[in-house]
């Protein structure tokens, strides 16, 4: 979209209302009020730019967006109850949330082929040719 201003505005609302709320919450709930904080301000920022964008050319279908989030949020339950039941060490126990989340999302449509072939270049880095 090319609203680097508007990008600029919404982390620094973001910025301030985290600040805000995690003063309230985390010196009474810790860890649970700076989680709580953090998602807050994701779900302001995510309604700020929807706001936006819904308000520009570029319009957003709710059904789509709301498509989209419920599949994450199975594919999140999903990674999340192998979490809650896993006995394995911590490291283990990461590794492995992040392949169930992959396959759970592309099991139900969230990601594709072409999603898979982005990560793979982003972890394992683009072949540079270096021919002439």
């Amino acid at each position: 979209i090319n609203k680097q201003f508007i990008n600029t505005v919404e982390v620094f609302l973001a910025m301030i209302v985290n600040i805000i709320i995690s003063l309230a919450l985390i010196p009474k709930y810790g860890l649970i009020g700076a989680t709580i904080a953090t998602t807050s301000v994701w779900i302001f920022e995510f309604i700020f730019v929807f706001t936006y964008i819904s308000n520009t050319k570029y319009k957003i279908s709710m059904r789509i967006v709301f498509g989209t989030a419920f599949k994450a949020l199975v594919s999140s339950l999903i990674m999340g109850i192998y979490i809650l039941c896993s006995k394995n060490s911590l490291h283990i126990i990461i590794i492995y949330s992040v392949f169930i989340y992959l396959i759970a999302s592309y099991a139900i449509g969230l990601i594709d082929r072409e999603d898979i072939s982005l990560i793979k270049e982003s972890v394992f880095g683009k072949v540079i040719s270096h021919e002439k």
